[in-house]
């Protein structure tokens, strides 16, 4: 718990745009139990990897260690990306990604760009950041360069092992289902296509060459485009079936909620990343394929459902 840094009794100076420690004993209107984070990255994937879940973590950390009992709120720092803030419907976050928060009992969020004078806080917790574009915390899978290529932190100085990263995460998962009442499935030779409706769409001739080589005895439901549902038919349609294939990013963190020993085919246009998607799938023990989408060789994607 070194990246988390407890404040007993502190005040915002919002001119300064700091926390202060708060030396006098007159009494204020404290606002209690707050973690100061970054915002949220835009990017959904990276919104659950690399915000979601080190919460859910720093969490379970901050409650075992400080035995404090009750929901928690959020003081999101200003952050230098206005894209940070399109995830904001009157001042809050909305949809799967509000649905995110509730299932972390987060109760009341302070934006620092709304701020306009001193506000003092008992037990307040900042999280340390690793000045590392997108992904700022140690606390998930693309934690060195070795995973994530823009990042330049090194493997040799990560902050957590991945038993541990690994345990936490199957934690994650598992409330997450619990909470949405999603249960858990075993199946056999069920395959999706994920398709997306704007940026990276697959180009039809090559869907219909992937489809031509199913082999009949694979159960294949269709092509999914998951703008088009909520949050918990994306995780039932991910935890129900266990062949996957898609263009690189069309259904990333939702790999989250497959089966163990699936089959995932990961259809991209660069070469440097298969990893991103490994760190993922090395949550359900899933045999990873990385495939050229300019150059498919479909023989191998034959040979892999045979």
């Amino acid at each position: 718990m070194n990246d988390i840094k407890y404040l007993d009794n502190v005040f915002y100076n919002f001119n300064k745009k700091k926390f202060i420690i708060n030396n006098d004993n007159n009494l204020y209107n404290y606002l209690h139990n707050y973690i100061v984070i970054n915002p949220f990255h835009s990017c959904y994937s990276h919104f659950i990897m690399d915000g979601v879940f080190p919460l859910f973590w720093i969490l379970k950390d901050i409650k075992y260690k400080y035995k404090i009992d009750g929901n928690f709120n959020l003081f999101i720092r200003l952050g230098n990306n206005s894209q940070y803030y399109k995830l904001l419907k009157n001042n809050n976050y909305f949809g799967v990604h509000r649905q995110f928060l509730d299932n972390l009992n987060i109760d009341k969020i302070i934006f620092e760009k709304n701020i306009n004078k001193n506000l003092h806080f008992k037990n307040l917790f900042e999280i340390k950041y690793f000045d590392e574009w997108i992904s700022h915390w140690q606390r998930g899978v693309w934690n060195s360069k070795n995973f994530y290529p823009q990042r330049n932190y090194e493997i040799s100085n990560v902050v957590y092992n991945d038993d541990v990263i690994y345990k936490n995460l199957k934690e994650f998962v598992l409330e997450t289902k619990n909470k949405l009442n999603i249960e858990s499935y075993t199946t056999k030779n069920n395959l999706v296509i994920i398709d997306r409706k704007n940026d990276r769409l697959f180009d039809t001739n090559i869907l219909d060459k992937i489809i031509k080589i199913i082999p009949q005895k694979i159960n294949f439901n269709g092509i999914k485009i998951l703008e088009d549902m909520n949050l918990n038919e994306q995780i039932k349609l991910f935890s129900q079936n266990n062949i996957f294939i898609f263009r690189h990013g069309s259904c990333l963190i939702n790999l989250l909620w497959i089966q163990d020993n699936s089959i995932v085919i990961d259809l991209d246009h660069q070469s440097n990343r298969p990893n991103i998607v490994k760190r993922i799938c090395k949550l359900t023990n899933s045999n990873h394929h990385y495939l050229n989408y300019f150059n498919i060789d479909y023989k191998i994607i034959s040979n892999i459902l045979k």
